[in-house]
């Protein structure tokens, strides 16, 4: 009879941790599918079907292993830096780690959004991103076109041509995530300007600003620096600063990378 009832009480607590690793594994989903924007607690409670105390003691666990973090207890929840190790296998993400608290540091000074970004296939993917704390802000993709993200193209631009003419050859034309090039010497020629700047700056239909510099490993740009705003923010903070610290901050990564 013991043994029966131990066996029961054995199952249930299998039972109620399989479903607690399934609840997280859709707490995650949520907030990997908000393109970097924090989701609130009620938001994730809602979409899962938790109360919020049971979703909130989930969450705190996922914090503790850095599979979340809240940058702010107000604004909710976004991916953690743990979860960067486990989804990438370039070696550059071992290289870069060292680089997140210099990149909390260049957002506690500008205020807007920061990000690492690396090339994977033919998408820039985001390695690490430290967000601000604006009301009004503006978002990226986790993953988008090597072509189309400032953080994409300025990493390219400081490629051999060889491997320019490698991608090319695999993606084709960028169409609409790069209108002015209708062909390989088009792309060559926009990232050969590009390369000639020591940052590359953008600015999209929406109105968001984005300004991006590599970095570089053994004279390979492996990564770049880069953040993004709404554009009527720009005469707030001036943009010789917004670049002076970003330049700051991307020399910081460089000089412990050579």
């Amino acid at each position: 009879m013991f043994i029966e009832l131990f066996f029961i009480i054995s199952h249930c607590k299998i039972t109620t941790m399989i479903k607690v690793i399934q609840k997280a594994a859709e707490i995650l989903d949520i907030i990997a599918g908000a393109g970097g924007e924090r989701v609130r607690l009620g938001s994730i409670a809602t979409q899962t079907g938790l109360n919020n105390a049971t979703c909130a003691n989930i969450l705190k666990a996922l914090k503790d292993v850095d599979f979340v973090e809240q940058p702010n207890q107000r604004k909710g929840y976004t991916l953690g830096r743990k979860l960067y190790f486990l989804t990438q296998t370039s070696p550059s993400v071992d290289l870069l780690s060292f680089s997140f608290p210099l990149i909390d540091r260049l957002k506690d000074k500008i205020n807007e959004n920061v990000i690492l970004s690396i090339v994977k296939g033919c998408r820039r993917e985001l390695l690490y991103s430290s967000l601000c704390s604006h009301e009004l802000n503006a978002s990226t993709a986790q993953s988008m076109s090597i072509y189309r993200a400032t953080t994409g193209r300025v990493i390219i631009a400081n490629w051999s041509e060889s491997h320019i003419e490698e991608l090319f050859n695999e993606t084709g034309l960028p169409g609409n995530d790069w209108e002015a090039v209708k062909s390989l010497d088009d792309l060559k020629r926009e990232l050969a300007e590009i390369r000639l700047q020591k940052y590359y700056t953008a600015l999209n239909a929406s109105h968001i600003f984005s300004m991006a510099v590599p970095i570089f490993h053994n004279g390979e740009a492996i990564a770049s620096l880069g953040f993004y705003m709404p554009y009527a923010r720009i005469d707030e903070k001036g943009s010789d600063f917004l670049k002076d610290c970003l330049l700051e901050t991307a020399n910081d990564i460089n000089s412990k990378l050579i």
